[in-house]
């Protein structure tokens, strides 16, 4: 009696460490769930955000979008592509489109274009690429986007093509 009990702790404590080591090297996710993480976040409380990209023209972007926030509680969280039933006032970075839909720009100055829940284009200036909600008052919007971005650079141009004619220098007397 005194020996089963001194025996059959020390087995199932033996059992238990082999069933966890033949566990230990099983994946912990799902089957077929990738763990990767996004190329961006875009949060729906801030304005101009700057993205990991610097395009040039000629340069072609593809962009997908995927969460849900908001930008105006009234409206509720929604996806990329905005508000269905709300259009942007003349105060909103793109008004006549969609509340709350993601925009983007090029550059510090650049014109503010279309992306919603995926989009793809072709750079016609060169900057960094920004993105934001289309919304005016940030204050009460929520959520976050989680983006996938591709970006093919345009075939090189040779930069050390000189014209056919200099321009003539005067030197300084």
């Amino acid at each position: 009696m005194r020996l089963r009990m001194v025996v059959l702790p020390f087995l199932a404590t033996v059992s238990l460490c082999l069933f966890g080591v033949l566990l230990w090297g099983l994946p912990v996710a799902p089957e077929g769930y990738e763990d990767r993480k996004p190329d961006q976040v875009v949060y729906g409380y801030r304005a101009w955000q700057s993205s990991i990209y610097t395009l040039h023209p000629g340069d072609s972007y593809h962009i997908v979008a995927e969460g849900s926030w908001m930008y105006s509680p009234e409206v509720g969280y929604h996806s990329a592509g905005g508000s269905r039933y709300h259009t942007a006032p003349e105060s909103y970075p793109m008004p006549g489109l969609r509340g709350g839909l993601l925009i983007g720009r090029i550059g510090e100055t650049g014109q503010p274009f279309f992306i919603g829940e995926e989009t793809h284009g072709i750079a016609n200036s060169s900057g960094k690429l920004y993105l934001r909600i289309n919304d005016d008052r940030l204050g009460d919007n929520g959520g976050q986007l989680a983006l996938e971005m591709e970006v093919e650079r345009a075939p090189d141009q040779d930069l050390f093509v000189l014209p056919a004619e200099l321009p003539v220098s005067t030197p300084y007397r």
